[in-house]
């Protein structure tokens, strides 16, 4: 798997060619808005809890509650977390995590508004895409 791994990101740096920090920030971004997507929407603090790190892993959980306010909700976690990207974004470590008590049972299902493979897991199935996307936006 380990190798797989090291293959696709190989291929991703060839293709993102200069603009390869501009085509992570992109991946990123699209992965959390993806999540966030999938995520449902009540009083909004589960979206609101989507947090993001560079290299550290977020901790603790927030009082956001970004909801419908903003349409399907999340305009103001995606805005945060495209603030809290750096300009060298290539080659760092990025998470995406909602550290909320009850974040495992969403995304095993527990919601009717969830899908059913959750929000994480359906993201995955989908990260190659986003990564193909963005490269293919910012080298037309």
């Amino acid at each position: 798997m380990a190798g797989n791994f090291a293959l696709d990101m190989t291929h991703f740096i060839n293709h993102a060619g200069t603009n390869v920090n501009t085509v992570t920030k992109k991946v990123v971004l699209d992965v959390m808005r993806a999540v966030i997507r999938k995520s449902p929407v009540d009083t909004g603090r589960f979206k609101g809890n989507w947090q993001y790190g560079v290299n550290d892993m977020p901790t603790g959980v927030t009082d956001i509650h970004d909801d419908s306010a903003h349409g399907q909700g999340g305009q103001g976690t995606l805005a945060h977390t495209k603030g809290l990207l750096p300009p060298q974004a290539a080659g760092k470590l990025h998470w995406i995590v909602n550290n909320l008590p009850y974040s495992i049972a969403l995304e095993h299902g527990h919601s009717s508004q969830c899908p059913p493979n959750g929000m994480v897991g359906l993201t995955i199935t989908e990260y190659q895409a986003l990564v193909q996307q963005a490269v293919s936006e910012v080298n037309p």
